[in-house]
């Protein structure tokens, strides 16, 4: 516990840090109650009234100086600046009670609280932030911000927004807390801006301080950027960089390593490329350079690979013309866009042969030779030494096929993307087997992979493909507006192609079927039912993981199975695993199965009105009541 000597007497008093109002008030006040300094805070007269009397006045002016002077020196520094410009002990005093009034709101002892954050807590983590205000009622938000946690792990509602991917949430509670209030950790050290980096939502690093963030350390050591780095997301590596200050990049952790370091370490060269943000690229050339690349450009353009190749058989770097940057429009497209985009397979088919003529000749060419290169540097070398391999590995990486296959033109498009945006099939099958598995996870302008772009336009054959290319972690992604692969398949294709789609990913990996997707949070079971698409649901209820159906997911799905005569069995079975779910409430709007059964008065005999047929057929039965007596 801080402390700090105060006054003349010398007392060790309790130093505010808004945790601790309670008890800073009591002690406080009992050594201004000591002193005779209690008045200056009361202010009982006014020193406007007491200016009349210069002695009495004088006397006021030299206790309300030490009184504030106790109440400033026993103020943590972050609450300090509040007070800083307070000329009286009594608003001094009042703007501290109010502000740490803030914080007292949440009791962690009563009993509604609770009940009211875990509501909190369960609204912001399915990113419901509207729900989430309005359960708390009359406690105040910022409390529950900044003092509730949940679980054992000093998990606060910013880090459950954070990890699950709530960007919009971030948002708002980020204007809710001080910078100090940004930096709090869990058990294990975790800032929001790890949880971040190491789920990778790159939206929701963009909408944390960084700069203030940037240096903070988890139990390891490692900042948010070393966590991004060894969990592979080099879109977040990238983000942080351009971001964090410039002397937090040469941060070390617990064993050692800087985060460039640990990049060149595991030969991941797109990341370290990352680190390198201020280095020109040698595929932007201006249009001086440029000209004498036009008439390759032109032939090419034209689909006249012949010409073309005669072109560049003239040139001292024919790759170089191949991988230039198209620097006279705003497209920023290579040789191989345009080639891709006009639909031009041989032309196409000649560019990457002569990409992979250069890749022989090169000394690094294969991950594995990244990553053997990377591993031999070993701590102790200088920053300087570091840099200079960093540069080599990047200038030997840019040279390979795969790195040329992902060159991104002014919308964020790859030679794949726009391939599959025009539907070249033949192109697409020439392609898809030289990128990298991690190429095909590049995301366009929009947020969106070569998948996302072919399920959009129903290309299921294309999506196939991809699919059975791409790393399982993959499909688990989102796209710039919150929708996984799958769930975009459910919006965008048939019944039958969504259950195909469906059968591939499955093969390929089943978490995807338990993650929750835009607009409605659905997990993607749910989402086939909303829409109708009864034979993809009912395979993806075969391979949904059961943990996913537990709560307001499974309650909805059997709501939803109600409504329609064919998938009742599903209802029904799920409730064999989970019957708690016949009284667990769906989300909006709210319901419980139970609830939904009562409302379904044709499943009564005693709540269904007969047929006309039916009352004439009773109408005409005849009763002898005397023979009953």
């Amino acid at each position: 516990m801080a402390s700090t000597l105060v006054g003349s007497n010398a007392l060790i008093l309790e130093i505010l840090d808004r945790t601790n109002y309670k008890y800073w008030r009591s002690r406080l006040k009992a050594y201004l109650l000591a002193e005779d300094l209690w008045e200056a805070v009361e202010a009982i007269v006014e020193p406007t009234i007491l200016k009349d009397d210069q002695a009495d006045y004088k006397a006021w002016t030299k206790k309300n100086a030490k009184a504030l002077y106790a109440i400033q020196n026993s103020c943590g520094r972050e609450l300090f600046p509040f007070i800083c410009d307070i000329e009286t002990a009594k608003v001094a005093w009042a703007a501290l009670e109010q502000e740490c009034k803030v914080v007292q709101g949440y009791d962690e002892n009563n009993a509604d609280h609770l009940v009211r954050f875990k509501l909190f807590i369960e609204s912001v983590s399915s990113g419901d932030w509207d729900k989430a205000k309005k359960c708390l009622g009359e406690v105040d938000m910022r409390s529950v911000v900044l003092r509730a946690v949940r679980g054992r792990h000093g998990v606060i509602a910013l880090h459950v927004a954070a990890m699950e991917g709530h960007a919009h949430i971030v948002k708002e509670l980020v204007q809710l807390m001080t910078q100090e209030d940004l930096k709090t950790k869990t058990a294990h050290g975790h800032t929001a801006l790890h949880a971040a980096a190491w789920m990778g939502h790159v939206h929701v690093v963009k909408e944390l301080p960084v700069p203030l963030m940037g240096e903070l350390k988890d139990s390891d050591g490692d900042t948010a950027l070393h966590i991004a780095v060894q969990e592979g997301k080099v879109d977040i590596v990238k983000e942080l960089v351009l971001l964090i200050r410039q002397e937090d990049l040469k941060i070390k952790n617990d064993a050692g390593y800087t985060a460039l370091h640990l990049a060149v370490n595991k030969g991941n060269v797109p990341m370290v490329k990352g680190f390198m943000r201020k280095e020109k690229d040698e595929n932007n050339i201006g249009k001086d350079d440029f000209k004498h690349y036009i008439s390759f450009i032109t032939y090419v353009t034209n689909g006249d690979w012949d010409q073309a190749n005669e072109y560049l058989k003239e040139l001292d770097n024919p790759c170089g013309a191949v991988t230039a940057v198209d620097p006279r429009n705003n497209y920023r497209d290579t040789a191989l866009h345009v080639a891709a985009l006009k639909g031009h397979v041989d032309v196409t088919k000649g560019l990457v042969l002569l990409l992979k003529m250069r890749q022989e000749d090169l000394e690094l060419k294969t991950a594995e030779d990244f990553t053997t290169f990377g591993s031999g540097i070993t701590l102790g070398v200088s920053e300087e030494f570091l840099m200079e391999k960093a540069k080599y590995m990047v200038g030997q990486y840019e040279k390979t096929l795969g790195s040329c296959l992902e060159i991104q033109n002014a919308e964020g498009f790859t030679a794949l993307h726009l391939a599959v945006l025009r539907g070249y099939r033949d192109i697409v099958k020439e392609l898809v087997p030289l990128m990298r598995k991690e190429g095909l996870e590049i995301r366009d302008a929009c947020g969106r992979t070569t998948l996302d772009i072919a399920i959009l336009l129903r290309h299921v054959d294309f999506a196939k493909e991809l699919v059975q290319s791409m790393r399982p972690e993959a499909l688990e992604e989102k796209d710039g507006q919150g929708f996984t692969a799958l769930n975009q398949a459910i919006q965008c294709l048939n019944d039958g192609d969504v259950q195909e789609m469906a059968k591939y990913m499955a093969e390929k990996n089943v978490k995807v079927f338990g993650i929750s997707s835009a607009p409605h949070d659905d997990i993607p079971v749910v989402d086939a039912l909303r829409r109708n698409k009864w034979k993809s649901a009912r395979y993806m209820y075969s391979v949904t993981p059961l943990e996913a159906l537990e709560g307001p997911n499974g309650s909805l799905l059997i709501c939803l199975c109600l409504n329609a005569s064919n998938t009742i069995d599903l209802a029904w079975d799920l409730l064999q695993h989970l019957p708690n779910l016949a009284f667990t409430i769906t989300k909006s709007p709210e319901s419980t199965p139970m609830l939904k059964l009562a409302r379904m008065h044709f499943a009564f005999l005693s709540g269904t009105r007969l047929t006309r047929w039916q009352r004439w057929l009773y109408d005409r039965i005849h009763k002898n009541y005397s023979s009953m007596s």
